[in-house]
């Protein structure tokens, strides 16, 4: 999610390490694969995520959306897991228009 991010917003990951209290380099890791944050470090970072994609979203409907979807489409594909719920929110988003996936 972290690269999907960086990818997909004005986050340097700079600003992105700092906003989610990891250094740089770790996010980096995270990211490359050659790390996996532990479990208590996704139960931290989690709501600052979930704040950050709901800015997203929120700062500019339209945009934001778009920004949210292609987030998620980034992560369907790296994905192994989970892979068609990731698919079922993004085809919701774009059929229906709502804010909050089913």
């Amino acid at each position: 999610m972290l690269g999907a991010i960086l990818t997909n917003t004005d986050y340097s990951a700079k600003q992105l390490a700092e906003t989610l209290g990891i250094h740089r380099t770790t996010m980096h890791h995270y990211i490359s694969g050659r790390r996996r944050p532990s479990r208590t470090k996704i139960i931290t970072t989690a709501p600052i995520l979930m704040k950050i994609l709901t800015d997203i979203f929120i700062a500019d409907k339209r945009t934001g959306q778009h920004t949210l979807i292609e987030i998620l489409r980034s992560l369907a594909e790296t994905a192994t897991t989970r892979q068609e719920e990731i698919q079922h929110i993004i085809q919701h988003l774009i059929t229906t228009g709502q804010t909050h996936p089913t």
